[in-house]
Protein backbone atom coordinates (compact mmCIF):
# COMPACT_ATOMS: atom_id res chain seq x y z
CA UNK A 1 0.00 0.00 0.00
CA UNK A 2 1.03 3.48 -1.26
CA UNK A 3 1.54 6.07 1.20
CA UNK A 4 2.17 9.93 -0.01
CA UNK A 5 3.39 12.37 2.35
CA UNK A 6 3.36 15.91 0.54
CA UNK A 7 4.99 15.00 -2.90
CA UNK A 8 7.12 11.93 -1.56
CA UNK A 9 5.57 8.32 -2.33
CA UNK A 10 6.41 5.57 -0.19
CA UNK A 11 5.24 1.90 -1.42
CA UNK A 12 6.61 -1.48 -1.90
CA UNK A 13 9.29 -2.80 -4.86
CA UNK A 14 7.59 -4.16 -7.50
CA UNK A 15 9.29 -5.41 -10.71
CA UNK A 16 8.95 -2.32 -12.67
CA UNK A 17 11.12 -0.64 -10.15
CA UNK A 18 13.87 -3.18 -10.00
CA UNK A 19 16.22 -1.51 -12.79
CA UNK A 20 15.81 1.77 -11.36
CA UNK A 21 16.90 0.74 -7.92
CA UNK A 22 19.67 -1.49 -9.60
CA UNK A 23 20.97 1.67 -11.16
CA UNK A 24 20.68 3.27 -7.44
CA UNK A 25 22.49 0.20 -5.83
CA UNK A 26 24.97 0.72 -8.58
CA UNK A 27 25.76 4.34 -7.36
CA UNK A 28 26.18 4.01 -4.17
CA UNK A 29 27.61 0.99 -3.42
CA UNK A 30 29.95 0.35 -6.65
CA UNK A 31 30.55 3.63 -7.67
CA UNK A 32 34.13 3.70 -9.69
CA UNK A 33 33.16 0.21 -11.22
CA UNK A 34 31.41 -1.17 -14.09
CA UNK A 35 28.75 -3.01 -12.62
CA UNK A 36 26.42 -5.26 -15.25
CA UNK A 37 23.20 -3.74 -14.52
CA UNK A 38 21.33 -6.64 -15.88
CA UNK A 39 23.34 -8.78 -13.89
CA UNK A 40 22.26 -7.26 -10.84
CA UNK A 41 18.69 -6.80 -11.62
CA UNK A 42 18.26 -10.07 -12.24
CA UNK A 43 19.46 -10.96 -9.01
CA UNK A 44 17.24 -8.39 -7.26
CA UNK A 45 14.09 -9.73 -8.74
CA UNK A 46 15.50 -13.49 -7.62
CA UNK A 47 16.17 -12.67 -4.00
CA UNK A 48 14.12 -10.25 -3.15
CA UNK A 49 11.00 -10.76 -5.40
CA UNK A 50 10.13 -14.29 -6.30
CA UNK A 51 10.98 -16.09 -3.53
CA UNK A 52 8.14 -18.07 -2.47
CA UNK A 53 7.92 -16.67 1.26
CA UNK A 54 8.62 -13.69 0.18
CA UNK A 55 5.86 -11.48 1.31
CA UNK A 56 3.83 -8.18 2.92
CA UNK A 57 5.79 -8.84 5.68
CA UNK A 58 9.35 -9.03 4.40
CA UNK A 59 8.73 -6.78 1.31
CA UNK A 60 11.18 -4.15 0.56
CA UNK A 61 10.28 -0.97 0.52
CA UNK A 62 11.16 1.98 -1.39
CA UNK A 63 10.26 5.98 -1.36
CA UNK A 64 9.71 8.00 -5.06
CA UNK A 65 10.00 12.02 -5.02
CA UNK A 66 7.41 14.88 -6.57
CA UNK A 67 9.06 13.82 -10.04
CA UNK A 68 8.75 10.34 -9.74
CA UNK A 69 12.25 9.41 -9.29
CA UNK A 70 13.26 6.70 -6.67
CA UNK A 71 14.81 8.73 -3.90
CA UNK A 72 15.33 6.02 -1.07
CA UNK A 73 15.11 2.30 -1.34
CA UNK A 74 16.01 -0.32 1.39
CA UNK A 75 15.30 -3.99 -0.12
CA UNK A 76 14.29 -6.57 2.86
CA UNK A 77 13.90 -10.50 3.15
CA UNK A 78 11.57 -12.73 5.60
CA UNK A 79 13.13 -14.90 7.52
CA UNK A 80 11.68 -17.19 9.89
CA UNK A 81 13.41 -16.09 13.64
CA UNK A 82 12.24 -18.12 16.79
CA UNK A 83 11.68 -15.14 19.81
CA UNK A 84 10.95 -17.14 22.88
CA UNK A 85 8.36 -19.72 21.96
CA UNK A 86 6.99 -17.77 19.61
CA UNK A 87 7.66 -17.78 15.41
CA UNK A 88 7.95 -14.88 13.74
CA UNK A 89 8.45 -13.37 10.55
CA UNK A 90 11.81 -11.25 10.93
CA UNK A 91 12.78 -8.96 8.15
CA UNK A 92 16.20 -8.90 7.06
CA UNK A 93 17.44 -4.73 5.82
CA UNK A 94 19.66 -5.10 3.02
CA UNK A 95 21.72 -2.21 1.01
CA UNK A 96 19.81 0.94 2.30
CA UNK A 97 20.36 3.59 -0.54
CA UNK A 98 19.61 7.52 -0.82
CA UNK A 99 19.85 9.20 -4.51
CA UNK A 100 22.21 11.83 -4.03
CA UNK A 101 20.69 13.40 -6.88
CA UNK A 102 17.25 14.05 -5.53
CA UNK A 103 16.35 17.58 -4.14
CA UNK A 104 14.14 15.08 -1.77
CA UNK A 105 16.84 12.57 -0.84
CA UNK A 106 17.18 13.48 2.78
CA UNK A 107 13.42 13.64 3.62
CA UNK A 108 12.79 10.05 1.18
CA UNK A 109 15.54 8.72 3.97
CA UNK A 110 13.53 10.31 6.66
CA UNK A 111 10.40 8.71 5.41
CA UNK A 112 11.65 5.01 4.99
CA UNK A 113 13.02 4.93 8.63
CA UNK A 114 9.67 6.31 9.65
CA UNK A 115 8.29 2.93 7.79
CA UNK A 116 10.68 0.93 9.72
CA UNK A 117 10.35 2.38 13.53
CA UNK A 118 10.65 0.00 15.95
CA UNK A 119 6.56 0.72 17.63
CA UNK A 120 5.69 -0.97 13.68
CA UNK A 121 8.12 -4.31 13.57
CA UNK A 122 7.95 -7.34 15.54
CA UNK A 123 11.55 -8.31 14.79
CA UNK A 124 13.79 -6.33 12.16
CA UNK A 125 17.37 -6.59 11.51
CA UNK A 126 20.67 -5.47 9.37
CA UNK A 127 24.38 -6.34 10.26
CA UNK A 128 25.69 -3.89 8.20
CA UNK A 129 24.74 -0.61 9.74
CA UNK A 130 26.93 2.13 8.83
CA UNK A 131 27.65 4.63 12.03
CA UNK A 132 24.62 6.87 11.19
CA UNK A 133 21.72 4.53 10.97
CA UNK A 134 23.08 2.69 14.31
CA UNK A 135 22.77 6.08 15.93
CA UNK A 136 19.04 6.67 14.07
CA UNK A 137 18.30 2.60 15.25
CA UNK A 138 19.08 3.40 18.96
CA UNK A 139 17.78 6.96 19.12
CA UNK A 140 14.43 5.32 17.95
CA UNK A 141 14.01 2.61 20.45
CA UNK A 142 16.06 0.24 18.85
CA UNK A 143 19.11 -2.28 19.50
CA UNK A 144 22.55 -2.43 18.54
CA UNK A 145 24.64 -6.31 19.63
CA UNK A 146 27.86 -4.74 20.05
CA UNK A 147 29.46 -8.35 19.57
CA UNK A 148 27.80 -9.30 16.90
CA UNK A 149 29.08 -6.08 15.51
CA UNK A 150 32.59 -7.11 15.01
CA UNK A 151 33.88 -9.77 12.82
CA UNK A 152 36.84 -12.39 14.65
CA UNK A 153 40.06 -13.01 12.71
CA UNK A 154 42.62 -16.11 12.87
CA UNK A 155 46.01 -15.72 11.00
CA UNK A 156 47.61 -19.00 9.69
CA UNK A 157 49.83 -17.66 6.71
CA UNK A 158 50.84 -13.98 7.56
CA UNK A 159 52.71 -13.13 4.28
CA UNK A 160 49.66 -14.78 2.29
CA UNK A 161 46.92 -12.48 4.57
CA UNK A 162 49.52 -9.46 3.80
CA UNK A 163 49.02 -9.97 -0.23
CA UNK A 164 45.42 -10.57 0.34
CA UNK A 165 45.01 -7.22 1.52
CA UNK A 166 47.80 -5.22 0.02
CA UNK A 167 47.23 -6.87 -3.94
CA UNK A 168 44.17 -7.13 -4.30
CA UNK A 169 44.36 -5.62 -8.18
CA UNK A 170 48.28 -6.84 -9.32
CA UNK A 171 47.21 -7.98 -12.74
CA UNK A 172 49.51 -10.68 -14.52
CA UNK A 173 51.73 -10.51 -11.52
CA UNK A 174 48.99 -11.42 -9.12
CA UNK A 175 49.72 -15.67 -9.23
CA UNK A 176 53.61 -14.66 -9.13
CA UNK A 177 52.86 -12.63 -5.87
CA UNK A 178 50.83 -15.22 -4.10
CA UNK A 179 53.24 -17.80 -5.10
CA UNK A 180 56.15 -15.85 -3.25
CA UNK A 181 54.28 -15.39 0.04
CA UNK A 182 52.87 -18.91 0.10
CA UNK A 183 56.65 -19.82 0.14
CA UNK A 184 57.55 -17.73 2.77
CA UNK A 185 55.14 -18.71 4.99
CA UNK A 186 56.65 -21.90 5.36
CA UNK A 187 59.79 -20.29 6.90
CA UNK A 188 57.45 -17.45 9.01
CA UNK A 189 55.62 -20.68 10.55
CA UNK A 190 58.14 -22.21 11.49
CA UNK A 191 59.90 -19.06 13.22
CA UNK A 192 56.76 -17.73 14.71
CA UNK A 193 54.78 -19.79 17.50
CA UNK A 194 50.92 -20.24 17.03
CA UNK A 195 50.46 -19.47 13.84
CA UNK A 196 49.71 -23.36 12.84
CA UNK A 197 46.38 -24.99 14.82
CA UNK A 198 46.38 -28.24 16.10
CA UNK A 199 43.15 -30.46 16.45
CA UNK A 200 41.48 -31.42 20.01
CA UNK A 201 42.26 -35.07 21.00
CA UNK A 202 39.09 -35.84 22.70
CA UNK A 203 36.98 -35.20 19.39
CA UNK A 204 36.95 -35.93 15.85
CA UNK A 205 34.99 -34.61 12.73
CA UNK A 206 33.11 -35.99 10.13
CA UNK A 207 31.72 -34.32 6.97
CA UNK A 208 27.61 -34.27 7.40
CA UNK A 209 25.31 -32.55 4.51
CA UNK A 210 23.54 -29.24 5.06
CA UNK A 211 20.14 -31.08 6.31
CA UNK A 212 21.81 -33.25 9.43
CA UNK A 213 23.59 -29.43 9.83
CA UNK A 214 20.38 -27.90 10.13
CA UNK A 215 18.82 -30.24 12.38
CA UNK A 216 22.14 -30.50 14.87
CA UNK A 217 21.94 -26.32 14.64
CA UNK A 218 18.13 -26.67 15.32
CA UNK A 219 19.00 -28.62 19.14
CA UNK A 220 22.15 -26.81 19.89
CA UNK A 221 20.75 -23.24 19.74
CA UNK A 222 17.80 -23.77 21.41
CA UNK A 223 18.84 -22.59 24.36
CA UNK A 224 18.94 -18.83 23.10
CA UNK A 225 15.83 -16.95 23.48
CA UNK A 226 15.99 -15.47 20.23
CA UNK A 227 17.61 -17.71 17.52
CA UNK A 228 16.72 -18.74 13.82
CA UNK A 229 13.96 -21.15 13.71
CA UNK A 230 16.13 -23.07 10.98
CA UNK A 231 12.59 -23.95 9.06
CA UNK A 232 13.56 -26.40 6.21
CA UNK A 233 12.46 -25.08 2.99
CA UNK A 234 13.81 -21.57 3.93
CA UNK A 235 17.22 -22.88 5.24
CA UNK A 236 17.76 -24.89 1.92
CA UNK A 237 17.10 -21.85 -0.01
CA UNK A 238 19.98 -19.50 2.39
CA UNK A 239 22.33 -22.96 1.58
CA UNK A 240 21.59 -22.09 -2.42
CA UNK A 241 21.86 -18.72 -2.33
CA UNK A 242 25.06 -18.90 -0.73
CA UNK A 243 26.65 -21.81 -2.83
CA UNK A 244 25.65 -19.56 -5.64
CA UNK A 245 27.31 -16.47 -4.55
CA UNK A 246 31.32 -16.73 -7.05
CA UNK A 247 32.39 -14.95 -3.88
CA UNK A 248 32.37 -16.90 -1.48
CA UNK A 249 33.86 -20.50 -2.88
CA UNK A 250 33.25 -24.12 -2.02
CA UNK A 251 31.26 -25.16 1.13
CA UNK A 252 32.23 -27.33 3.77
CA UNK A 253 30.00 -28.73 6.77
CA UNK A 254 31.59 -30.66 9.49
CA UNK A 255 29.91 -32.48 12.57
CA UNK A 256 31.52 -32.61 15.47
CA UNK A 257 32.25 -36.22 17.84
CA UNK A 258 33.32 -36.74 21.20
CA UNK A 259 35.11 -40.26 22.52
CA UNK A 260 31.61 -41.77 22.77
CA UNK A 261 30.32 -40.57 19.22
CA UNK A 262 28.14 -37.80 20.16
CA UNK A 263 27.84 -34.90 18.74
CA UNK A 264 29.71 -32.10 20.39
CA UNK A 265 29.21 -29.50 17.46
CA UNK A 266 29.05 -28.62 14.42
CA UNK A 267 30.48 -26.24 11.68
CA UNK A 268 29.75 -24.46 7.99
CA UNK A 269 31.99 -22.62 6.33
CA UNK A 270 32.56 -21.37 2.99
CA UNK A 271 37.13 -21.47 1.81
CA UNK A 272 37.47 -19.14 -1.67
CA UNK A 273 39.80 -19.89 -4.61
CA UNK A 274 42.45 -17.55 -2.46
CA UNK A 275 42.11 -19.25 1.12
CA UNK A 276 40.39 -16.85 2.77
CA UNK A 277 37.76 -18.88 5.07
CA UNK A 278 34.55 -17.05 5.56
CA UNK A 279 33.44 -18.96 8.65
CA UNK A 280 29.27 -18.93 8.80
CA UNK A 281 28.30 -20.87 11.75
CA UNK A 282 29.78 -22.86 14.60
CA UNK A 283 27.21 -24.36 17.08
CA UNK A 284 28.28 -26.40 19.67
CA UNK A 285 27.02 -28.20 23.27
CA UNK A 286 28.24 -25.64 26.24
CA UNK A 287 31.22 -27.45 27.50
CA UNK A 288 32.73 -28.24 23.98
CA UNK A 289 33.24 -24.76 22.37
CA UNK A 290 37.06 -24.86 22.54
CA UNK A 291 37.08 -28.43 21.30
CA UNK A 292 35.05 -27.45 18.49
CA UNK A 293 37.32 -24.78 17.29
CA UNK A 294 40.15 -26.13 17.76
CA UNK A 295 39.19 -28.66 15.19
CA UNK A 296 38.05 -25.81 12.90
CA UNK A 297 40.56 -24.12 12.80
CA UNK A 298 43.03 -27.42 12.30
CA UNK A 299 40.88 -28.42 9.37
CA UNK A 300 41.31 -24.79 8.03
CA UNK A 301 45.10 -24.88 8.41
CA UNK A 302 45.25 -28.02 6.72
CA UNK A 303 43.32 -26.88 3.96
CA UNK A 304 45.62 -24.30 3.24
CA UNK A 305 43.65 -21.23 4.40
CA UNK A 306 45.57 -18.30 5.26
CA UNK A 307 42.99 -17.08 7.39
CA UNK A 308 39.46 -17.61 8.59
CA UNK A 309 37.16 -14.81 9.89
CA UNK A 310 33.77 -14.75 10.98
CA UNK A 311 31.10 -13.27 12.83
CA UNK A 312 31.49 -12.39 17.05
CA UNK A 313 29.48 -14.48 18.95
CA UNK A 314 29.02 -14.07 23.03
CA UNK A 315 29.06 -17.95 23.68
CA UNK A 316 32.37 -17.82 21.50
CA UNK A 317 34.51 -14.99 22.83
CA UNK A 318 36.38 -16.86 25.32
CA UNK A 319 37.60 -19.99 23.52
CA UNK A 320 38.60 -17.61 20.77
CA UNK A 321 40.50 -15.61 22.98
CA UNK A 322 42.12 -18.80 24.60
CA UNK A 323 43.53 -18.72 20.59
CA UNK A 324 46.73 -17.53 18.93
CA UNK A 325 46.68 -14.77 16.31
CA UNK A 326 43.13 -13.95 16.80
CA UNK A 327 41.84 -10.48 16.47
CA UNK A 328 38.58 -8.20 16.04
CA UNK A 329 37.36 -5.62 13.38
CA UNK A 330 34.39 -3.93 12.98
CA UNK A 331 32.27 -5.30 10.52
CA UNK A 332 29.00 -3.32 10.74
CA UNK A 333 26.05 -2.35 12.80
CA UNK A 334 24.33 -5.21 14.00
CA UNK A 335 20.71 -3.93 14.97
CA UNK A 336 17.67 -5.11 15.75
CA UNK A 337 14.34 -3.21 15.92
CA UNK A 338 11.36 -4.96 17.98
CA UNK A 339 8.12 -3.22 19.56
CA UNK A 340 8.48 -6.24 21.90
CA UNK A 341 9.93 -5.27 25.25
CA UNK A 342 10.60 -9.07 26.10
CA UNK A 343 12.20 -8.97 22.66
CA UNK A 344 15.06 -6.05 24.00
CA UNK A 345 15.44 -7.74 26.98
CA UNK A 346 16.60 -10.87 25.42
CA UNK A 347 18.61 -8.48 23.23
CA UNK A 348 20.48 -6.77 26.19
CA UNK A 349 21.19 -9.76 27.77
CA UNK A 350 22.76 -10.98 24.32
CA UNK A 351 20.47 -14.17 24.51
CA UNK A 352 20.34 -13.90 21.06
CA UNK A 353 21.96 -16.45 18.26
CA UNK A 354 22.12 -14.99 14.47
CA UNK A 355 24.53 -14.61 12.05
CA UNK A 356 25.91 -16.70 8.71
CA UNK A 357 22.65 -17.36 6.67
CA UNK A 358 20.64 -15.56 9.10
CA UNK A 359 22.80 -12.09 8.30
CA UNK A 360 23.83 -10.76 4.74
CA UNK A 361 27.17 -13.10 4.58
CA UNK A 362 25.86 -14.86 1.82
CA UNK A 363 24.02 -12.03 -0.01
CA UNK A 364 25.90 -11.10 -3.71
CA UNK A 365 25.16 -7.49 -3.30
CA UNK A 366 27.07 -7.11 0.01
CA UNK A 367 30.26 -8.13 -1.32
CA UNK A 368 30.00 -8.81 -5.08
CA UNK A 369 29.05 -6.84 -8.37
CA UNK A 370 32.60 -4.99 -8.34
Amino acid sequence: MEKRDRFLTVGPLTPQDVDEVSELYAQVFRAGHKSDLAEISGYIRKVFLNRETTSAQGESVLCRDSQGVVAAAVLALPMKITCFNDVITARLLCCLMKNAQSSQANAAIYQLCVAMHPRSQDFCFTDTAAPRSIEFVRTGGGEMLPFQTMNWRRVFRPLSFIVSRRFRHSGVFAPLIRLSARIGDLFVRNIIQGLSAAPADELSVKPIETEEFRSIAEELTSRFSIRPTWDKEEFAWLVAAAIANPVLGSMSVRAVLDREGKVAGAYLYFLDNHGLARVFHVVHQKEKAAGVLKCLFAELDEAGAYAATGMAQTDLLIPLSRESRVSYRYRGGFCVLSKHAHVIDALRRNDVYLGGFYSESWNRLAMDFG
